[in-house]
């Protein structure tokens, strides 16, 4: 986390923002690492959504936003196939050339402060000086925004079945959340066992990855999906052996075959 940066950020004051690209500004701006080269942030999409409240879809267009203004400057390229996402560094020229230097705005945030020269020695309801002068001081100063741990998340879960179904190379990559509870619950909803979807982890082609945190969800979706679509395969041929049978045991009650003597009733 970068305080210095986003205090940069909370003394700017950038017109034609809307509250999201804010509050992706200022938290892009409060994760910027510069020990790491280059420097960059690199916030996980599921951190966005608790942080902002907003749709991903929504985030997707703020942070095009941010970069076409230059405010954003994208670092690293996504890559579907690597499971990487675009990283990005705040302009800190840009952004400090919006920052208020000549007076502070005037806010319910200020309070009135008395300015004097001195206090009387003797008696102190009486000031020396000029006392009937004021300024205006900030009460307090906004603070660093820090990453929302998701809660009610099954951390044995998690362990047992995404971080195991992963090179142990690229754990590292893989921020537990509540997006990866979601999926976890949905596929055992299905029936499906952790063996079989830490099996389906492991089959996948880890070979030059370099990040887990784009494939796993991806691979997660199309074993819930696969699973949906031979479930409703089993149902449809049940279904038509079902009509079958009862297509069967109807002509032979038209053939005047008694009930009890019919197979294909059950």
């Amino acid at each position: 986390m970068s305080n210095h940066v986003y205090d940069e950020f909370c003394k700017a004051d950038i017109p034609e923002l809307t509250q999201l690209d804010r509050q992706l500004l200022g938290h892009y701006c409060a994760r910027f690492n510069e020990d790491v080269r280059p420097p960059r942030a690199w916030p996980p999409l599921y951190e966005l959504k608790l942080v902002t409240g907003a749709h991903e879809k929504s985030i997707s267009r703020s942070l095009g936003r941010l970069r076409r203004r230059a405010l954003l400057l994208r670092v690293t390229l996504a890559s579907k196939n690597k499971g990487l996402r675009a990283e990005y560094a705040p302009n800190l020229t840009l952004i400090k050339s919006y920052q208020v230097t000549e007076q502070l705005p005037i806010s319910s945030d200020f309070i009135d402060v008395q300015v004097t020269e001195q206090l009387a020695i003797s008696n102190p309801t009486v000031l020396e000086g000029n006392s009937s002068v004021t300024t205006r001081s900030p009460s307090s100063y906004p603070k660093p925004i820090k990453p929302i741990k998701p809660k009610n998340v099954d951390i044995d879960r998690f362990n047992e079945v995404i971080l195991e179904g992963v090179p142990s190379e690229l754990r590292s990559t893989i921020k537990q959340g509540a997006n990866y509870d979601a999926l976890l619950d949905e596929a055992e909803a299905l029936n499906l066992s952790r063996n079989a979807i830490r099996g389906h982890l492991n089959a996948t082609n880890w070979q030059n990855v370099n990040s887990a945190g784009g494939i796993v969800p991806l691979r997660l979706q199309e074993l819930i999906d696969g699973r949906k679509r031979n479930l409703l395969k089993d149902q449809r041929i049940k279904d038509v052996d079902t009509y079958e049978r009862l297509r069967i045991a109807q002509e032979n009650r038209d053939m005047g075959i008694p009930d009890e003597e019919n197979e294909y009733l059950d």
